[in-house]
């Protein structure tokens, strides 16, 4: 109901077409300036690291979704909603970047997006979020590390930089 209201005062607007211009579920967005004055808000307020966690741990669980997604019988579907979502996923990496406390979910949403990277052709910006997810991240053996350095070496490789990709790969 509220959101209703939002939407019919022209506050919130309602996106209903995805990017390939196909009917798909409606998507909420505030107007620019209501979502600056929103995050002022939340930053007066001290709730916006709170806020900025929540949607972070949100985008990664969707791209955990999207693993499997990307090589079923829904992958159209799935492509497509990570598509829609790039922007969110890009603000969902920087804030990691940018929490002291946010290198294990930097590294663990980077390496879940590599194949995304690859097939959708931002090898460039994937190398860069790998490569700062790296960094942040301990040197420890893990399994997103493991998928992180996986994804860098691909995307090496696609890019035809062997001799960098080799030593990542192995």
């Amino acid at each position: 109901e509220l959101l209703s209201r939002l939407v019919t005062k022209s506050m919130v607007v309602v996106d209903s077409r995805g990017e390939d211009g196909e009917p798909s579920d409606p998507r909420y967005r505030f107007l620019e300036t209501l979502r600056e004055y929103a995050e002022q808000k939340l930053v007066e307020s001290g709730e916006a690291e709170a806020g900025r966690r929540r949607h972070r741990d949100w985008y990664l669980d969707l791209a955990e979704q999207a693993i499997d997604g990307m090589e079923g019988a829904e992958q159209k579907h799935w492509w497509a909603r990570l598509e829609l979502e790039r922007d969110n996923l890009r603000m969902a990496l920087g804030w990691s970047a940018a929490d002291p406390g946010g290198s294990d979910e930097l590294l663990r949403l980077a390496g879940l997006l590599g194949r995304f990277w690859m097939v959708r052709g931002f090898a460039r910006e994937g190398i860069g979020w790998l490569e700062a997810a790296l960094a942040s991240a301990e040197a420890s053996p893990s399994a997103a590390r493991a998928g992180a350095l996986n994804w860098l070496g691909e995307l090496e490789m696609d890019n035809g930089n062997v001799a960098r990709a080799r030593p990542l790969l192995e």
